[in-house]
């Protein structure tokens, strides 16, 4: 009898043995934010040997079930965390697991510093923002570092020629100058004196961590030049003991140079020491601007000779107080394109240096920022012409611009649904420049000082937890225009055009005052809605202030008596973020009065060009309307594939035109020119092991070249691609080429683009 059950029993241990080891299990757990302990709503976790995968829902919860037991790799992802992998050993019943994800590089729903200049979470935010972390400027195909804002809707980056030019054109909200745009480079303003154009090429791409842009007048913060917003490029700041990358390029046009990036940091314990360099040099030789039916016989390539060096350093007493310094150096020379006699021809040299200390600490409940900037900028640009008369011009204006400013700010919390932030920022600069004609006796020479002072305050206020914000603000800005003067010293004929135009300069100064106010409401994690009111100024410039002579667009005449221009600006919109899906959307209407604008005389003068020019003045015209719609999507299919795409609308126009200045003309109901009413951006980044390749679609509808209207730019479609692959864990290749398709179009000056330009790299990291 024994032995007969001694089978059975066998058997029934092996049986349950096997109903053990294909039993089914659940595996759930909880994902939260690393530094806040917040849930994490619509992660992506994926079970990879079964191919399965799910979400969190609003509490950061997830679970599968009738999982079989065994070994698996995991994987979590969230937009803007970092990627999470880790194995589990599924043994028992139930296995749970709680989740910290760390913020990352392509964080949408990120930290941003610049739209109240202390660090809040943009969907806390009432006002329109775009970011571009890390992640994207990798993957796009841009060669210079304004070409990744066209991932944003609302901006108008004009850069007709490549790398060819400097500045480059970056406006935003339906404005028309570069200089209704603030530029910062880790919060310190990049522009000399008076919020002229940056030079765009002295920023490396390689060196960016992030950008910020706050979209719509910013007054009430920055004060003047943010009428339109608020560009903040951040750069890399060390993390690791020691790092490096060294890249080489060449490209079309005998276009070649490198960079070198090196980088360390001991910060042990929060605290400790931290230091970079980046070095940058491009060569090119430049092709001709004018196509053949313009060229003329003086007519040559372009060229240019960068060359920029950043140091930087900083030390982390602990987690509260960090000092940082930063140094930089530019060499950078762009020929123009016209050669007569001259061996380098017309060209454009700049020599820029640029120092700031910044400090951010923390002193019980307080947040204290502040920074002391000086910049330098030298700038020779040589010129010859041949009048048609035959007569040989050759001059060199010298120009030298320098200012120095110190910005503060406090933030305090105070009770539990206020944040106050108020500072002080302070501006003084001074500009000279002279015309050297060195085909005659004379020197031309105008100069000026502008001083700015603002105070601020704002209130960041929570109404009701989790759902409904408010930010209220204003400002108060004096500035100050003192020492002008405009002379020609020994005038000859060459400058006696000038001599009916110059005109005696007086001391100003103007005061304006800022305000803001945006309310927030929040439906639930995925939609947001707000609406905000801001008021932006800006001050005439040294330059449309103090200078008579030749320019772009003609020969333009000194008018000291402009006024500051104000603009008043209402807005809505909504941001909606599902899973993979994030769509952001805004419409806005602006009042501008006094509005600085070019219009011509009526009169034409043979100056030191070769062809007779335009009379044309800096006029405060009165009231400009403008109006538009922007909506940008990023739709992120899976690991390897993302679409995006935005629309931008705008509408641009003169509504009342004092015709008491100019009787010959009328300009009420033009439009402003080199304003697009269309621009739409599109394109796809896909990403695997074996490489990486992008491409984007860009369109610009037509737009006018003249204030009466009567000379229209085409528009016009490109396509530019990128493709890399990573060789060997440390070496990246990769090759981008703009403008696929050879598209030719035309500026509003009649000049060319440089075509298909094809820019091939290789990077080593160590």
């Amino acid at each position: 009898m024994t032995r007969n059950v001694k089978p059975y029993i066998i058997f029934i241990f092996f049986f349950l043995l096997g109903l053990s080891a294909f039993s089914q299990s659940i595996f759930k757990g909880t994902i939260t934010h690393a530094y806040t302990n917040s849930p994490i709503q619509h992660a992506y976790i994926s079970i990879k040997e079964l191919n399965v995968n799910t979400y969190t829902g609003t509490n950061g919860n997830f679970e599968f079930k009738d999982i079989p037991k065994g070994d698996y790799h995991i994987k979590v992802k969230k937009i803007g965390f970092q990627d999470t992998v880790f194995s589990i050993k599924l043994i028992s019943e139930t296995y749970i697991i709680n989740l910290s994800l760390t913020p990352g590089s392509y964080e949408m729903d990120s930290v941003i510093v610049t739209a109240t200049r202390n660090e809040k979470n943009t969907t806390d935010l009432p006002v329109s923002i775009g970011i571009i972390n890390r992640e994207l400027i990798q993957a796009i195909p841009a060669i210079t570092a304004d070409e990744y804002l066209v991932y944003i809707s609302g901006i108008n980056i004009s850069r007709h020629f490549g790398i060819f030019y400097k500045t480059g054109d970056v406006t935003m909200r339906g404005l028309n100058r570069n200089v209704y745009t603030l530029l910062l480079i880790d919060g310190i303003p990049a522009s000399i004196v008076d919020g002229g154009a940056a030079n765009w090429n002295r920023i490396n791409p390689e060196n960016i961590r992030k950008v910020e842009v706050i979209k719509g007048p910013n007054s009430s913060l920055y004060g003047s030049n943010a009428m339109g917003g608020v560009i903040n490029i951040i750069t890399k700041k060390p993390t690791q003991a020691f790092k490096g990358d060294a890249k080489i390029f060449y490209g079309t046009y005998n276009t070649y140079g490198g960079s070198l990036n090196l980088s360390g940091s001991t910060i042990k314990n929060e605290k400790g020491f931290y230091w970079a360099t980046d070095g940058f040099v491009r060569r090119s030789n430049g092709y001709v601007l004018y196509p053949d039916s313009l060229k003329e016989s003086t007519d040559v390539a372009t060229y240019l000779n960068e060359n920029n060096l950043t140091l930087r350093s900083g030390f982390q007493f602990n987690k509260h107080h960090n000092i940082e310094m930063q140094l930089t150096l530019s060499d950078n020379t762009m020929g123009a394109g016209r050669k007569i006699f001259e061996e380098k021809g017309n060209y454009d040299r700049d020599l820029f240096y640029f120092w700031n200390a910044r400090y951010n600490g923390t002193i019980g409940k307080a947040k204290i920022y502040a920074a002391a900037f000086y910049k330098y900028n030298w700038n020779d640009a040589q010129k010859e012409s041949i009048k048609q008369n035959g007569s040989y011009t050759f001059l060199n204006t010298y120009t030298n611009s320098n200012d120095k400013g110190l910005w503060c700010n406090v933030s305090l919390p105070f009770k539990q649904n206020h944040t106050f932030t108020f500072g002080l920022d302070s501006k003084i600069g001074k500009t000279t420049s002279s015309d050297i004609y060195r085909t005659s006796t004379d020197t031309v020479t105008y100069q000026g000082n502008l001083d700015y002072y603002g105070l601020y305050l704002q209130d960041d206020i929570v109404i009701i937890k989790n759902k409904l914000k408010s930010i209220v603000g204003v400002r108060s800005d004096l500035v100050n225009f003192y020492n002008p003067d405009f002379y020609i010293d020994a005038p000859s004929g060459i400058t006696s055009f000038m001599l009916p135009y110059l005109t005696s300069l007086k001391e100003k100064n103007w005061k304006a005052i800022s305000p803001k106010a945006g309310l927030l409401y929040k439906f639930n994690d995925s939609l947001s809605v707000y609406l905000n009111f801001s008021k932006g100024f800006r001050s005439a410039t040294l330059s449309d202030m103090c200078k008579t002579g030749d320019v772009n667009k003609g020969f333009k005449l000194a008018n000291p008596d402009l006024k500051p221009e104000f603009i008043s600006n209402i807005e809505s919109g909504f941001i909606y973020k599902y899973r993979n899906l994030e769509i952001e959307s805004t419409v806005f209407y602006s009042i501008g009065k006094n509005f600085q604008y070019f219009v011509g005389t009526g009169d034409s003068i043979y100056t030191t060009k070769t062809k007779k020019q335009p009379v044309i003045k800096r006029e405060n015209i009165s009231r400009v309307e403008i109006y538009g719609a922007e909506i940008s999507m990023h739709l992120t299919i899976n690991s390897k594939l993302s679409f995006f795409a935005n629309y931008t609308f705008n509408h641009s126009q003169i509504k009342d035109f004092d015709t008491t200045i100019f009787i010959s003309k009328n300009l009420t109901d033009k439009f402003l020119i080199d304003v697009p009413t269309h621009r739409i951006f599109s394109g796809f980044i896909y990403k695997s092991n074996l490489f990486n390749a992008s491409m984007v679609h860009k369109y610009v509808s037509a737009s006018w070249a003249d204030d009466e209207n009567t000379i229209k730019v085409k528009g016009y479609s490109l396509f530019d691609a990128k493709i890399s692959k990573k060789v060997f864990s440390d070496f990246n290749i990769s090759i981008i080429a703009e403008n696929i398709f050879n598209t030719v179009y035309l500026d509003s000056k009649g000049m060319l683009p440089p075509g298909r330009f094809f820019l091939a790299s290789i990077q080593y990291s160590f």
